[in-house]
């Protein structure tokens, strides 16, 4: 009997396929990664959606969440998997082997809202945790129960009010780092609350990750700075001037990548990934695999040198 033909990311989008545009990436293991996009007609109709395309072995699948998401991340092993997938006012959708539900991040009045978009969802630690404008900082203690952690940050006087974070990480001791607007670093340790660093820079930070020992951050300008807590580096370099976006790591190499470019990452300068004209900027991984996600295309690789073409939305 012939084998089953498994379904391609052309099958399952179908007469979508070069409407659709990426626009986030969340690997769980090399063969199970989750990767977020919009239909581009239904966006320019301003209708609330996001298509969850699933790789699994090889073979994918889809999804639709009836809104818009700002990120999403991956809770859980095999067998409890979740898909978290976070909308700005802070609803989580959430799909799992019981199907698909929802829950929201805070309903009190200073919580999330039109003014206090959430930037970002993540596990740090195996805990869910989300941050956003005005500083505000989420740990997620339980089903439907998320502790505010912002304290320190959120509302502070000395600091400009029309902030906030856009990226969250934990480090190896535990402690938090988040980044934000003007160059914003913020360090919180353990039982502690949340001061504001010496920053080497004072445009917009879009991501930071805790790769090893070290701390990555990346944004606007093509700027990356590593560290830690009272010791910030700020690589000169000339490799790119565009807003890098993502930063992942694999076989002890660090990589980040502007909406058009991957750059490997070393303490004194950047090294564009020869991949010839591409789309990227998100970029996930795990021990075992990174994969990048531009507007059209998807890029994967195990080793950082062979680089594979996942899917090119491209006529």
């Amino acid at each position: 009997m012939e084998e089953d033909r498994k379904m391609t990311l052309q099958d399952v989008l179908g007469s979508h396929y070069y409407d659709t545009l990426f626009t986030g990436v969340s690997v769980a293991s090399d063969q199970s990664v989750y990767v977020s996009a919009v239909l581009q007609k239904l966006d320019q109709q301003n209708v609330e959606h996001t298509v969850m395309l699933r790789y699994l072995n090889g073979e994918w699948g889809q999804y639709m969440i009836p809104f818009s998401i700002t990120s999403h991340t991956i809770l859980g092993e095999n067998g409890k998997r979740q898909i978290m997938a976070m909308a700005p006012n802070g609803n989580v959708h959430i799909a799992g082997p019981e199907g698909f539900s929802e829950e929201q991040i805070d309903t009190e009045k200073n919580g999330p809202n039109d003014l206090r978009a959430m930037t970002e969802i993540s596990v740090l630690n195996g805990h869910l945790h989300a941050c956003g404008m005005a500083r505000i900082a989420y740990r997620r203690e339980r089903e439907s129960f998320w502790r505010r952690i912002d304290e320190g940050a959120r509302n502070n006087p000395e600091v400009n009010p029309i902030g906030g974070f856009k990226s969250m990480t934990i480090d190896q001791s535990g402690s938090y780092c988040a980044v934000g607007f003007e160059g914003e670093i913020w360090w919180k340790t353990t039982g502690s609350i949340w001061e504001r660093e010496d920053s080497p820079t004072n445009v917009k930070l879009e991501k930071v990750v805790s790769i090893r020992s070290k701390i990555y951050i990346c944004g606007a300008k093509g700027i990356v700075i590593f560290g830690h807590k009272g010791s910030w580096k700020k690589i000169q370099h000339e490799a790119t001037n565009e807003t890098l976006w993502g930063i992942g790591s694999i076989k002890n190499k660090v990589y980040t990548a502007s909406s058009n470019a991957i750059y490997e990452i070393s303490e004194d300068t950047l090294s564009p990934v020869d991949l010839g004209s591409i789309t990227s900027g998100y970029i996930s991984s795990n021990n075992t695999s990174l994969w990048s996600a531009g507007a059209r295309d998807l890029y994967m690789t195990t080793d950082g040198l062979d680089w594979v073409n996942m899917a090119s939305l491209r006529h």
